[in-house]
């Protein structure tokens, strides 16, 4: 899905309390972004549901301030619902479906990656929508090292095949 943590980061900052900001450089603006996504973010449990969450007053590394509400939570829906950004793919639950069923039943754990899989809410809203399409409970796994757990893997994976250097071709093939 195009919808990275950074795209994320973009659609908050079309929020009208960002605008009315003047970050001295651009990778302020970024870093105080991600910062309230990760710490202040929320997922919505219902699919296209509407909650309104309570306003909370950001504090900026310089000391300016403002409030933020439901921004905080819109942002992450196209991950869910791509359309609402335009985007014609599907949604995250709709591309871990085709990789269970691709695997005849065979994959029984989703295990979250990333940074933006730390969000408050996004292991239950998963978990809720993979149980409404299997009407089985999948087990989902977020542990605190999401953000760096891809490079965990990516260095058993290296320590598994020292020396060995892995093209692309060969990626594709497994």
């Amino acid at each position: 899905i195009s919808s990275t943590g950074g795209h994320l980061n973009e659609l908050m900052q079309l929020s009208p309390l960002f605008e009315k900001y003047e970050y001295k450089i651009i990778t302020e603006k970024d870093k105080a972004n991600e910062h309230l996504k990760e710490k202040y973010g929320e997922i919505h449990q219902q699919p296209n549901g509407k909650i309104e969450l309570e306003k909370i007053t950001y504090e900026l590394p310089d000391g300016n301030s403002f409030f933020v509400g439901n921004s905080r939570s819109e942002c992450f829906e196209p991950l869910f619902n791509p359309q609402l950004v335009a985007l014609s793919c599907g949604g995250i639950c709709q591309m871990i479906t085709q990789v269970i069923q691709s695997t005849n039943g065979q994959v029984k754990d989703v295990i979250l990656v990333g940074g933006t899989t730390m969000v408050k809410g996004m292991k239950e809203r998963i978990q809720n929508e993979m149980k409404m399409i299997f009407g089985m409970d999948i087990n989902v796994v977020s542990t605190n090292d999401n953000k760096w757990i891809s490079w965990m893997g990516a260095k058993l994976l290296d320590q598994r095949n020292v020396g060995k250097v892995i093209t692309k071709e060969m990626w594709s093939d497994e």
